[in-house]
């Protein structure tokens, strides 16, 4: 999978944002200058987990079975009527691999749904009965946390604890 023309995207905006940042006037405007903090914030430890990670390819080259970045945020979602807080996790395809997941029910996500950037998600087996009742019910659902991506279709149910 090749994230290249994404992180130079990220690279982009994260100079412009820079510069924005370099403004006095931006602070005039206090909400403005929050998301754009925000989104600065975010996009730098996006690029450093980037750099980690090629680091660590580069480094171990051909023995490299699997490595994949992770992103944490956190939202909100409404579980049996309640809103209740839930983490979010971006990676990519190599993430159930890494982490050595098990697969309960539907797919896990693959390179074509990172290329494409479809809105999927893997659901841990206690949420998805949470919200569903079933793990078998969760697959093909959509939901959606307070999050920056929203709306996510349900793809795979995967187990919380890896393989032993």
């Amino acid at each position: 999978m090749d994230f290249n023309s994404l992180i130079k995207l990220k690279r982009e905006r994260f100079e412009q944002l820079e510069r924005e940042i370099a403004d006095p006037a931006l602070f005039s405007n206090r909400q403005r200058a929050s998301e754009i903090m925000r989104e600065h914030a975010n996009i730098k430890q996006l690029l450093a987990k980037w750099s980690e990670l090629e680091a660590v390819r580069k480094q171990l080259g051909p023995r490299l079975i699997a490595a994949t970045g992770v992103m944490t945020n956190y939202g909100r979602m409404l579980i049996n009527g309640k809103e209740q807080d839930v983490s979010v996790i971006g990676s990519d395809e190599q993430y159930p691999l890494v982490r050595n997941m098990v697969l309960l029910s539907g797919h896990f996500m693959d390179e074509n749904d990172v290329q494409q950037r479809h809105k999927v998600a893997m659901l841990t087996e206690k949420l998805a009965q949470k919200l569903y009742g079933s793990t078998s019910a969760a697959v093909g659902q959509v939901g959606a946390a307070a999050s920056p991506e929203v709306g996510k279709t349900t793809q795979a149910l995967m187990s919380q604890t890896p393989m032993a």
